[in-house]
């Protein structure tokens, strides 16, 4: 899912109860998969991965009495440059782009807040931070990493996470939610053990004994799936917490 609080300049239009518009230039980043000619790549000193200009994002946000929809998108630029001195030139400019709809409303006596991503290079967003960018396989011969890659490409990218959070009583409440991530790496160089996508699950249990005392029982499932390896992997969790809120004042009371 995008989970990813960044550091941007923001202009809101519209900013109303019903409608919302926000327009904003936020920091960029992106990072590569070299794959199978990582160390050709590496040998390249001159050859450098830069974001040139902000990445600009959008949103527009429809709210009422149940709820709310929201489309966001956004557009950045990532380059290649190149500055090694031989005949070989990999220096490239490339768009990532995406697109966000997501969405929260009641549906019984719990709320359901949900969404879906997809995009191209926006993997620096995504919660599990994977490269936005991956080598093409040479065209002469795709095999041989001895020779330089075809190139790059922006890695495309699809997610959706939805939840819902149920209140039983005033001191217990739950959560259900599942999550997952694809990345398609068809036609990449990248490795085969390579992340290709993955899931993650949980159902809780929350109690409030006191108002300042929370405790909690969770089960949690996660897997992953690799490119091409045949790698997959289950994993299981129980985890307990508990939480205790202290405050007090220092000094008089104004």
């Amino acid at each position: 899912m995008i989970l990813f609080r960044n550091v941007q300049a923001r202009y809101m239009p519209i900013i109303g109860d019903r409608h919302n518009v926000a327009i904003s230039l936020e920091r960029p980043g992106a990072s590569s998969d070299a794959g199978k000619y990582d160390e050709f790549v590496a040998s390249r000193a001159g050859l450098n991965l830069r974001s040139p200009v902000p990445d600009l994002a959008a949103h527009y946000r429809y709210a009422d009495e149940c709820g709310h929809v929201q489309l966001a998108g956004i557009l950045r630029r990532i380059e290649l440059n190149d500055t090694t001195d031989d005949a070989l030139d990999f220096s490239d400019q490339l768009t990532g782009w995406g697109l966000s709809l997501t969405t929260k409303f009641k549906l019984g006596r719990g709320t359901v807040k949900g969404g879906i991503v997809y995009g191209e290079g926006i993997e620096n967003y995504m919660n599990d931070a994977t490269p936005d960018i991956a080598a093409l396989p040479n065209p002469i011969d795709p095999n041989d990493p001895g020779l330089p890659p075809g190139g790059a490409a922006t890695i495309p990218v699809a997610a959706a996470p939805v939840f819902y959070d149920v209140p039983w009583s005033d001191q217990f409440t739950s959560t259900f939610g599942f999550s997952f991530q694809d990345r398609d790496l068809d036609g990449m160089a990248v490795l085969p053990d390579a992340f290709k996508s993955g899931q993650y699950a949980l159902a809780n249990l929350v109690y409030y004994p006191e108002s300042e005392l929370m405790t909690a029982v969770e089960l949690q499932y996660g897997r992953r799936r690799n490119f091409s390896d045949g790698w997959e992997y289950d994993v299981w969790r129980i985890q307990f917490s508990a939480k205790y809120r202290i405050s007090f004042r220092l000094g008089d009371k104004p």
